[in-house]
């Protein structure tokens, strides 16, 4: 997967012990971690950067926010791709 939007609030576990554990997972197998956005009602970008959250974003999302959203993560890699690329 390139993107996990992942609900910080979820039912029986914590969003953001699922993140840190994803990402630790990630790097201990040697595999590339995808981008994990927090969707939450209380959005803290300390405690998401603190649990390896790429981007925090408040409820409710709409469509439209959804969209500008993965499309900035996907320009990103694409730039940073065409910038390794050209080195």
């Amino acid at each position: 997967y390139a993107l996990v939007l992942l609900d910080v609030h979820l039912p029986g576990i914590s969003g953001y012990a699922l993140s840190s554990w994803y990402k630790e997972y990630c790097c201990r197998t040697g595999r590339n971690a995808a981008v994990v956005i927090a969707i939450t009602s209380d959005p803290d970008r300390e405690m998401c950067h603190e649990f390896g959250i790429d981007r925090c974003f408040p409820k409710p999302l709409n469509h439209e926010a959804v969209c500008t959203m993965v499309s900035e993560w996907f320009e990103k890699d694409r730039c940073t791709a065409a910038m390794r690329s050209d080195s």
